[in-house]
């Protein structure tokens, strides 16, 4: 779940539809999308929409999508093929005023309304956008209770095509497969840290080798973790993997000798949790696969480890990680190609891939990504478009 927003965006080409004569092929950085001809052209800004959005009927009618989209209200933006070609998204005119700045303009009940705006600028509150939001299965809630913000990241991956420069081609990197589960924040606390700070959480996982806590990626952005006994905790997904996949013992083998609080990021996958299963089925262990660990060796910012001793730490806790895919040098070919494809935590492929996550081989940081780390992620198209899909978190 990356970074939502309605972005004032310069259309960076505009290129013929190869099956239709009335249509065009709008590029915005590194999206796709389908438009009337001659609506735009190159150079023109425009409030990019992305996949996901719930439009006002205001905000349909304006761009001719009235009654035409996805879900009950017909006003959910999906990616969707239009003559055979993926269109990502929909775009609202913006009165260019420079190359820079523009004029949009809103009709409602009317009454029209402008206002002056400018290059990537969040236009959602403006043009009364909001992103699609599922109901949450019970197995995914539970009892909370609150932790210190010190002992706890807020984690998002966005978009390669919202930052098609920040990854160089010819960079080192690591693909990993993005499995299509529920985000789990775990949390590890060593015994150095509980005295020093006389930490006491009696609603977290205890033992005299330190406390482990777990939360959803919603929770834990709000600073709680599930309690181990309270509601729904004999079946909420987060506390089964703590305790299917032992961690309690587990993580304490690598890192009991730390002083401050370890973050381990991860998947929990399996049946009921989305619609891809991954071989697991009814009556099975969820699956829970590692993807980050973060330490804390100067007690003031959570880093990331870098992948080849992610893979040493995990050998030695006996904890899996998410597949790698690729190691090597970055170009946008390579990246299509493990892009698409099926699964492979199975061995059996037996559904399709959700897509990849791509990280430099040396962990770094860049200002233009909303928490810095520079970790995205690139979607198989398939995988956006397939039918009866869920997206719980």
């Amino acid at each position: 779940m990356s970074t939502f927003n309605v972005k004032v965006v310069k259309i960076d080409n505009i290129l013929p539809h190869p099956n239709a004569d009335r249509l065009e092929i709008a590029k915005i950085m590194g999206f796709d999308v389908i438009v009337a001809k001659q609506k735009f052209k190159k150079g023109d800004l425009a409030a990019y929409i992305p996949e996901a959005s719930i439009v006002p009927d205001h905000v349909a009618s304006e761009i001719g999508v009235l009654g035409k989209l996805d879900g009950k209200k017909k006003n959910r933006v999906k990616i969707v093929a239009l003559r055979g070609v993926y269109s990502q998204g929909l775009l609202y005119p913006i009165s260019k005023i420079d190359e820079n700045s523009g004029i949009i303009n809103i009709s409602k009940n009317n009454t029209s309304n402008m206002k002056e705006v400018t290059l990537d600028e969040d236009v959602s509150d403006f043009l009364e956008i909001e992103k699609y939001r599922v109901e949450v299965p019970p197995m995914f809630e539970g009892d909370v209770f609150p932790i210190d913000v010190m002992e706890r990241i807020s984690f998002d991956i966005e978009n390669i095509k919202n930052y098609p420069e920040i990854i160089q081609e010819g960079e080192e990197v690591v693909f990993t497969e993005k499995l299509h589960g529920t985000f789990t924040h775990v949390v590890y606390l060593p015994p150095a840290y509980i005295s020093r700070e006389k930490i006491n959480y009696p609603d977290a996982f205890q033992s005299e080798k330190g406390i482990v806590m777990v939360s959803s990626k919603q929770q834990s952005h709000n600073g709680f973790m599930f309690k181990k006994e309270g509601k729904n905790s004999e079946r909420n997904v987060y506390l089964k993997a703590v305790i299917d996949n032992d961690l309690i013992n587990k993580l304490p083998i690598s890192f009991m000798d730390h002083k401050y609080p370890v973050i381990i990021l991860g998947e929990t996958f399996g049946p009921h949790i989305q619609d891809l299963n991954y071989g697991i089925y009814k009556g099975e262990s969820k699956g829970f696969r590692v993807f980050s660990i973060y330490t804390k060796e100067d007690g003031l910012r959570f880093k990331p480890i870098n992948s080849d001793n992610l893979d040493i730490i995990l050998n030695d806790i006996e904890l899996n990680r998410v597949p790698v895919l690729y190691r090597g040098k970055f170009n946008k070919e390579v990246m299509d190609k493990f892009t698409n494809g099926k699964e492979t935590i199975s061995g059996k492929e037996l559904h399709i891939r959700e897509g990849i996550v791509i990280t430099p081989l040396i962990e770094r940081y860049d200002s233009r990504i909303n928490l810095g780390r520079v970790i995205l992620k690139n979607i198989n198209i398939e995988y956006l478009t397939r039918k009866g899909g869920t997206e719980f978190n």
